[in-house]
């Protein structure tokens, strides 16, 4: 599902999120996979920024989570999109546009769930978007 603009704020989110404390980034699973830098991320999801060719891609719903060092590594996450919009940038990119995706983590196996958790705690700070 992409949107044109940002949800409304009634659609958003009810828990908090955690911003990166260093860059951190995501794979996401289209036909040619795109790398995403993490913006903020919890237990529940994440909302990732990531560029995209004007042109459709197919996907599959999972992402792998990764540091710049490749010293944390989570492959696989199964997720649903919640929000895929335009961000404006004062750049221009030709056909390529910055899109931030927010993200839903779903049946997470306990290891999963513990991975992202170390995750968090190790790569993450307090204060997330909204």
């Amino acid at each position: 599902m992409l949107f044109d603009r940002e949800p409304d704020l009634n659609e958003r989110r009810k828990t908090g999120r955690l911003r990166a404390r260093t860059v951190c980034f995501a794979l996401l699973h289209f036909r040619e996979p795109i790398i995403g830098q993490i913006n903020d991320i919890s237990i529940f999801g994440a909302s990732i920024l990531y560029f995209k060719s004007s042109r459709d891609l197919e996907e599959e719903l999972v992402l792998d989570i990764f540091t710049s060092d490749n010293r944390f590594v989570l492959k696989e996450v199964p997720i649903e999109v919640v929000s895929d919009f335009k961000v404006n940038v004062e750049i221009d990119l030709g056909q390529t546009t910055l899109r931030k995706r927010g993200v839903k983590f779903l049946n997470l196996s306990k290891a999963q769930k513990d991975q992202l958790k170390h995750f968090m705690r190790l790569y993450a700070v307090g204060g997330g978007s909204r």
